[in-house]
C-alpha cells in the first residue's frame, strides 16, 4: 500500500527536524517508486546510498538518482494512466524545494489512488 502524503506537512517537519524527516520520507519514497514501477526491470536504490553516493561525487549521485526517479515514474504513468511530470522537474528539488516537494508528493498521491484502488 502506498501512503498519501501532503507535501507541506513533509517540507515543514523537514525543517522542524532539521532535514531528517527529509531523509525518512525519501527513503519512504523510493521504496514507494519501486512498488509502483515493478515489473519495470529496473530498481531504484534505497536514499541512504544515493546520499552517501550523493556526498561522494559531490551531489552529482543525486541528480542522477532523482532523475532516474523521474523517468522510472513517467513511463509507471504511461500504465497506470496518471500524469506524471517530466524527469526533470524532480531535478528541482535542489533549487526550488517547495515546488519539488509538491510535485513529488502529487505525483505519488496519483499513482496510490491508482495503486490502492
Amino acid at each position: 500500500m502506498i501512503e498519501k502524503r501532503n507535501w507541506l506537512t513533509v517540507m515543514l517537519l523537514s525543517i522542524v527536524t532539521c532535514g531528517i524527516y527529509g531523509i525518512i520520507f525519501f527513503c519512504k519514497y523510493a521504496d514507494d517508486v519501486n512498488k509502483v514501477c515493478e515489473g519495470d526491470g529496473k530498481t531504484t536504490k534505497g536514499y541512504i546510498v544515493a546520499l552517501l553516493l550523493g556526498i561522494i561525487t559531490c551531489g552529482i549521485y543525486q541528480f542522477v538518482w532523482l532523475y532516474g526517479i523521474g523517468g522510472r515514474l513517467e513511463e509507471a504513468g504511461k500504465r497506470y494512466d496518471v500524469k506524471c511530470q517530466s524527469p526533470i522537474v524532480y531535478l528541482l528539488i535542489c533549487f526550488v524545494p517547495i515546488y519539488s516537494f509538491y510535485y513529488l508528493c502529487e505525483n505519488m498521491n496519483q499513482f496510490a489512488d491508482k495503486v490502492n484502488a
